[in-house]
């Protein structure tokens, strides 16, 4: 009689190891964030010019500004700028620079009080954005030139 209990006491316990559970364990999957891949866009321009930005985005800024020194007494819409400076010789010394190699530069002080260098001065956004590409081609010491709009 003892063997018999023993055998149905370990088949018991042998069933009852073997059950499976409705709510299975599993450790939770943690996805990966995914990287956003810029494929490099075509963009139609005036006169079926077209640029390829195979390079950083242009970094586009709108503010306040007044001409602070220009040749010209007009402000235009939007700006290339290729520095910024919070103390103004500083801008200055640029602006020769800029004006001794032919661009038509000026100084703008920005709402914010900081002191813009613009390489270029347009009405159109799209004329900016060529100058800005050509400057990012040919004047390697300009990386940073970027896109202003002026309120």
């Amino acid at each position: 009689m003892n063997k018999t209990i023993l055998i149905v006491f370990i088949s018991i316990l042998t069933l009852a190891a073997c059950k499976t559970s409705k709510h299975a364990k599993t450790t939770p999957v943690i996805q990966e964030p995914k990287e956003e891949v810029i494929i490099n866009e075509v963009k139609p321009v005036a006169n079926d010019v077209i640029i390829q930005e195979t390079e950083k985005p242009i970094v586009f800024k709108t503010e306040g500004v007044t001409l602070e020194k220009s040749e010209r007494d007009k402000l235009y819409k939007f700006y290339v700028v290729v520095g910024s400076f919070s103390v103004k010789e500083n801008a200055e010394k640029l602006h020769t620079k800029l004006i001794d190699q032919g661009a038509s530069a000026v100084i703008l002080k920005s709402e914010t009080g900081m002191f813009r260098v613009a390489y270029f001065g347009t009405d159109g956004e799209q004329d900016a954005r060529i100058e800005i590409a050509q400057i990012r081609k040919t004047l390697k010491e300009y990386p940073d030139v970027w896109l202003l709009k002026s309120k």
